[in-house]
């Protein structure tokens, strides 16, 4: 290396192990130090391997000093001999891959990024399906699933639909498979440290930050930047300095220099005292890039909420409160305050709890309406009050079922139709009291931490009595009873199932209506445990009931019996066993 530096100049020599590497500004200068090389493998007994030295052109551009007369001069490099490697000729790529990044001019190494996406997104799938908590959960995320798939994003932008991939597969590993429809920049961006498990963000985190670190410690980065910033104009075009004027634009940032940044003054403390030109930065004169984190990661965050394409979070792109949005889940997690009063109601989650608020924040809860428009229901009407279709506004604020519930947390007399959709249907605060233009104008006024818990809380309250009375089963870990029925499945005493219920019966139900009601009313009239100690039946229990009980046979699919065999299955049994 330190040959090459002193007979090439503006050679730039690198070696990695027993990887080496050299960058210079023409041909001729690489087959100098290709040279050079080869003769120090001479002399200390070493082999370079021809088969896999590459060499690529990754400036196509040259600066403005090296024009004459208004024209660029031709390159007279094109016509000269290709460097040789061990008396072969060095093969011409037009991309190569350096310390796993992919380096080139013509969108090739598009294709060793995507590739680790990939490789990522599985391990993501497979990361979601261990038996552990959400916490630790996103440390997997965080320390192995997204350094593998952002790395070398500084020098190459990942394509759209990989980066989409990885963050679905995230965010089903964090919030489970069943629990769709989920707004994943709330649910990686809001809830959780978006620059640690959501993709999207931190791609331009890692850009950014690279940036300004090298600019801050490193001459020789801050001479090819400066460098760079004479062959492309600000904003550039193309190359890694590109894809930094992409990131900070999404920030609202702005490069002024080779190594200074303007920063809004909404995104600092000089809101008040600023200018309104902004606050500038000079990266060289920065003791640490603490501060600069922080903003960076505020900036990115509102980036990611700006492009929410959902009514139902209207007015977050504004910012959001976050230490009155986020408190009852910081509490539950042992990051908060123990306990807060509020006259005599006391705002305190359980874990499962705090999964329906992150529920309810990230817009997955579906009222009538939704499931109407999705075919899952006959009719849009609420079928607690019948009054009126439910929406989102009808079930936390209006419907006359949930009026002891509004009471008990004290929010009848807020006025909520006033507030932005991100407040009145996912419990977000905006960070702002005012915001919007017209009639989608919108205002919070009052809205204290007390209030705002105090509207979620409600919210998971209705949430889970409409969970109760559908009867949808409640997610639990194994408790070790094998087939035992679940308790929290079995239907109120009180209840009976009505012929109505064939209006449900499910279209791929292929042993007709009549086995279907038996069932329907067998289940009805059936007395259940009052406790889980004493709840200790199996399914094949259930079956021979039934069938004692309605004199009709279950269907010999049912019981998993082979269509060419008539032996049954493991778990079946026959009409002379059921009799003894």
């Amino acid at each position: 290396m330190y040959l090459v530096e002193e007979e090439v100049p503006g050679a730039e020599p690198q070696a990695f192990a027993d990887d080496t590497e050299v960058v210079t500004r023409t041909k001729p200068d690489m087959t100098r130090a290709v040279a050079l090389t080869e003769e120090f493998c001479g002399d200390t007994g070493q082999r370079p391997n021809a088969r896999k030295s590459k060499w690529t052109v990754l400036r196509a551009k040259r600066p403005p000093d090296e024009e004459e007369g208004g024209r660029k001069r031709k390159r007279k490099s094109e016509a000269e001999a290709n460097p040789r490697i061990a008396g072969q000729e060095a093969e011409k790529v037009a991309w190569l891959k350096c310390l796993g990044a992919g380096l080139g001019t013509d969108g090739g190494a598009q294709k060793v990024l995507s590739s680790r996406l990939d490789e990522a997104s599985k391990i993501a799938k497979r990361a979601g399906k261990l038996p552990l908590p959400q916490e630790k959960k996103e440390r997997i995320y965080a320390s192995v699933v997204i350094p593998k798939a952002i790395y070398g994003v500084e020098v190459q932008g990942p394509e759209k639909k990989w980066l989409a991939q990885l963050t679905a597969a995230i965010e089903r590993g964090l919030a489970g498979r069943d629990r769709r429809g989920r707004c994943a920049a709330i649910s990686l961006s809001l809830v959780r440290k978006g620059h640690l498990v959501d993709p999207p963000v931190a791609v331009h985190y890692r850009r950014v930050m690279t940036w300004m670190a090298l600019m801050k410690d490193s001459e020789r980065c801050r001479a090819h930047m400066q460098a760079a910033a004479r062959v492309f104009p600000c904003p550039s075009t193309s190359g890694p300095v590109h894809l930094l004027d992409g990131t900070l634009e999404a920030m609202k940032w702005q490069r002024t220099g080779p190594w200074s940044i303007r920063i809004p003054d909404d995104h600092t403390d000089e809101t008040e005292t600023g200018d309104g030109r902004g606050k500038e930065v000079d990266l060289r004169t920065l003791d640490d890039l603490k501060e600069l984190g922080h903003l960076a990661r505020e900036a990115l965050r509102l980036w990611r909420w700006r492009n929410i394409d959902r009514k139902n979070l209207e007015g977050i792109g504004e910012g959001v409160d976050r230490n009155a949005t986020l408190r009852l889940l910081e509490v539950g997690r042992g990051k908060g305050e123990a306990r807060e009063e509020r006259g005599a109601t006391a705002v305190n989650l359980s874990a499962y709890e705090r999964g329906v608020l992150r529920h309810i924040m990230a817009d997955a809860v579906l009222p009538q309406t939704r499931l109407h428009q999705r075919k899952m229901q006959p009719s849009a009407t609420c079928k607690y009050c019948g009054k009126e279709d439910e929406d989102h506004l009808h079930m936390w604020w209006r419907c006359g079922e949930w009026d002891a519930i509004r009471t008990t947390y004290a929010v009848t007399a807020l006025e909520w139709q006033e507030w932005p959709k991100c407040m009145s249907v996912c419990g977000i605060k905006p960070k702002r009291e005012r915001g919007g233009e017209g009639a989608g104008a919108w205002v919070c006024r009052g809205l204290t931490r007390q209030l705002v818990n105090s509207v979620q809380g409600m919210m998971v309250q209705i949430t889970l009595e409409r969970q109760r009375r559908d009867k949808k089963p409640v997610q639990r870990e194994n408790d070790g009873r094998g087939l035992a029925y679940p308790w929290e499945w079995a239907p109120q005493e009180t209840e009976v199932i009505q012929n109505s219920l064939a209006d449900y019966m499910p279209r791929n139900w292929k042993h007709g209506r009549v086995l279907y009601l038996a069932l329907a009313h067998w289940l009805a009239s059936l007395r259940w445990a009052k406790s889980e100690e004493e709840m200790a039946v199996t399914f094949i229990e259930l079956a021979v009931d039934f069938e004692v009980e309605s004199g009709m046979d279950l269907p010999r699919r049912c019981w998993g019996c082979s269509r060419r065999s008539k032996e049954p299955k493991m778990g079946s049994f026959c009409r002379q066993e059921r009799n003894q």
